[in-house]
């Protein structure tokens, strides 16, 4: 049985290192910082890095799986009430100071594109959810969305879980746990598909 784990600060390095890992050739970060070699996995590691921060100094829920030892899996989820950060400007200055211009026009492009695709209602948001390549197709992915999901009707507010995927092959894949395609945009030549579970 594979433990699900809240994780915090002291876990940082290690969810970065494993969202850097899953996303390394994942098209929306491919489409945001066009280069590549050390340049790219030094920028791709600050994007990682802003999403975790954002979450963990939210006190939003960031998961993990272990096996060995060794984080395999990680999440970033947004629950349904939101609380501000006061250094968030700061970290996207910082963020834009990494990756330039060009790629944060591009990020906030495709932030605001799929944004708009959400429910207005109150939901909890899926923003990231990666496995090590090397342990894909081992279900850690699965008890990840459980918890997502029972998450989302222990709370009175949220009406489900929203996610976004520029993968075409990930969408039955989340069809099969009760997603349904409620959105799709398409953003230079990349396509997103914003999908919800309702639990309520």
């Amino acid at each position: 049985m594979k433990t699900i784990e809240r994780l915090t600060h002291k876990e940082k390095a290690e969810v970065v290192d494993v969202l850097t890992a899953a996303f390394r050739d994942y098209p929306v970060m491919r489409f945001i910082l066009q280069t590549d070699g050390t340049e790219y996995e030094t920028k791709l590691k600050a994007i990682m890095g802003f999403y975790t921060s954002v979450r963990l100094a939210k006190d939003r829920p960031v998961l993990g799986i272990r096996e060995n030892d060794t984080l395999v899996a990680s999440a970033l989820v947004d629950e349904s009430s939101l609380k501000p950060w006061a250094e968030m400007q700061t970290e996207l200055n910082r963020l834009k100071e990494i990756i330039g211009e060009d790629a944060y026009s591009r990020l906030e492009l495709f932030e605001r594109l799929t944004g708009g695709l959400e429910p207005i209602s109150p939901h909890h948001f899926l923003g990231m959810i990666g496995v090590r390549p090397e342990y894909r197709g081992k279900g850690f992915a699965r008890p990840i969305l459980e918890s997502v999901k029972q998450m989302s009707i222990a709370d009175p507010i949220s009406t489900g879980v929203c996610l976004n995927t520029e993968d075409a092959e990930n969408v039955p894949f989340y069809e099969h746990f009760g997603y349904k395609v409620i959105g799709e945009v398409d953003i230079e030549n990349l396509h997103s598909w914003c999908m919800f579970l309702q639990t309520r």
